[in-house]
């Protein structure tokens, strides 16, 4: 019995979650992502008069970021973005056929693009990514692979990071060729053997390679939004000095934009966070994770 005009609130529009009309789970990648600290942030807003300001960084920050995976996915309608208060559900179709790993490597790419088009307003985020059944479309993201992605956030996370199920690590581990060699630079593995997305090598200065915008060279870009990124974490590590729980996440972002200086942009000293302790926790996915 329908007590108000029945109407299908998954009215098809030209989705690929669809079939003859009806909803249908379909093999995807999918990322879920939290932001970090946005309860914290929304409060301290409220207390200073600055929740205008705030809502329309935070708008501005996920329109940017929404926009790398509009950008790539252009004219494809297989890419779906569903956004709810501090969290972000992204699925991509992705047939686990020989197209499933170049899928993954554009759905990666993006990601790196999204945690950047965060981490330059001070926005920063963790998350998971997995891959399996799925159904997303406006009111509703449903299935096995969301919920994995879901618990990786929540349970294995932890920093500001976006990681892989297990499942796709061992898939990865297995490539031999170029696709190897591209997610050699897009992944990274921690001591403890988690796989992570190393997304500051958008950053790095590739001959040939620009940015989607086209307003700057790579090279300018690049060192911008390594500076921005070096801020923030350098502001919330002394704002948050006395919390321990929150201050251990921008150690770890701290330890994360250190290394990745370091290792691609070693001729500009200035871009590292001073830190009086400094551990090199991080190593190539593919490689033996770094002990110190």
């Amino acid at each position: 019995m329908y007590y108000f005009e029945k109407k299908n609130p998954l009215e098809k529009i030209d989705s690929p979650y669809f079939d003859n009309d009806r909803p249908v789970l379909r093999d995807s990648i999918v990322v879920f992502v939290d932001i970090l600290g946005s309860k914290e942030l929304i409060r301290e807003a409220e207390k200073s008069g600055e929740s205008g300001e705030l809502l329309r960084k935070v708008d501005r920050a996920i329109g940017d970021a929404n926009s790398a995976f509009l950008y790539k996915f252009s004219g494809n309608k297989l890419c779906d973005i569903r956004m709810f208060s501090d969290n972000t559900a992204i699925s991509m179709i992705a047939e686990k056929d020989e197209e499933f790993i170049y899928n993954l490597v554009s759905f990666l790419k993006a990601v790196t693009e999204y945690q950047i088009a965060l981490a330059v307003e001070g926005i920063f985020a963790r998350g998971g990514v997995s891959a399996g059944l799925v159904f997303s479309h406006i009111h509703l993201v449903w299935g096995p692979a969301l919920v994995d992605a879901i618990e990786i956030e929540k349970n294995e996370a932890i920093y500001p990071r976006i990681i892989l199920a297990e499942d796709i690590k061992e898939r990865l581990l297995n490539l031999t060729g170029e696709a190897a060699s591209v997610l050699k630079d897009f992944l990274l593995v921690d001591k403890n053997g988690v796989v992570f997305v190393n997304y500051l090598f958008r950053c790095k200065i590739t001959e040939g390679e620009g940015w989607h915008d086209g307003e700057k060279k790579s090279s300018e870009r690049a060192l911008e939004i390594l500076q921005k990124h070096q801020n923030n974490i350098q502001e919330a590590l002394l704002k948050y000095v006395m919390d321990v729980k929150v201050s251990s996440k921008y150690s770890w972002l701290a330890e994360y934009h250190n290394w990745f200086c370091l290792e691609y942009f070693h001729n500009y000293p200035k871009l590292l966070i001073n830190e009086s302790i400094y551990e090199r926790i991080f190593n190539h996915f593919g490689c033996e994770p770094q002990i110190t």
